[in-house]
């Protein structure tokens, strides 16, 4: 049985579906949204986050795909950019390997092709048994932060009260499930539709030069490296990055 899942839907036009990152809601698009016109914009939240229910077992990133599928046809939703932030990026990659017919450009921003390093596994499988022993709040509230350039970035209150409401079930399944992801990049490639990464160069989650040499092939893809961004450029730059946006789906 799939779970209910909560979508804000503002605006009249062409559609946007919009996934959120980890730990975060579809608030985190609402300024974004509202410097961007003449579009229908769909702001999901992810299965488990904010108003939408959590899966009844373990998923992978694919099973969310396929829930939001579900979703985007209950809303008569056919041809669609699709914009995702850093898990709904990879989110975002697995809908586009799955349901290619469905989408008509795909934005990622500050998100990855590429699976997580062994490295960052070890992390992840870390950070699971330490929610497990001590809850989620302690680890939401230092997440965040780290996510800016800026570390006293004005909104990184506002993100942390998001963050620390994220069930712990939700945080456990999500961190299993991108630490099992799988690599994408010939998906993004092969598929030839019109592809955009929004990256920041002080991101500390993504390597953007190991990302750039990845997808070099990719004669679909366009890359914009921002120099004063980390992690949360809609935020970090959110008039650049919506102007970003706005031109490069005027394209496609």
């Amino acid at each position: 049985m799939k779970p209910k899942i909560h979508v804000s839907v503002i605006g009249n036009g062409p559609a946007i579906v919009y996934l959120h990152g980890f730990l975060e809601t579809h608030e985190i698009w609402n300024d974004f949204i509202s410097s961007i016109g003449n579009y229908t914009h769909y702001a999901f939240d992810l299965p488990g986050f904010g108003r939408s229910e959590l899966p009844s077992a373990e998923f992978t990133l694919e099973e969310i795909a396929r829930n939001i599928k579900e979703e985007t046809e209950s809303l008569k939703l056919t041809g669609f950019h699709l914009v995702g932030h850093s898990l709904g990026g990879y989110i975002a990659l697995s809908f586009l390997k799955l349901f290619p017919e469905k989408v008509r450009s795909i934005t990622l921003f500050h998100s990855t092709t590429l699976p997580d390093s062994d490295e960052k596994k070890e992390n992840r499988t870390k950070t699971i048994q330490f929610i497990e022993d001590n809850g989620v709040e302690t680890f939401a509230r230092n997440f965040v932060k780290p996510l800016f350039a800026n570390p006293n970035h004005a909104i990184i209150p506002k993100i942390q009260e998001l963050a620390v409401k994220s069930n712990p079930k939700t945080v456990i399944q999500y961190l299993a499930a991108m630490r099992d992801r799988y690599d994408n990049t010939s998906t993004l490639i092969s598929s030839n539709k019109p592809a955009f990464l929004i990256l920041g160069e002080k991101d500390t989650v993504i390597n953007h030069q190991t990302l750039k040499s990845a997808l070099e092939k990719g004669k679909n893809i366009e890359i914009s490296t921002l120099p004063t961004v980390g992690h949360m450029g809609m935020f970090e730059e959110t008039e650049l990055t919506s102007e970003l946006l706005v031109n490069f789906l005027s394209r496609n």
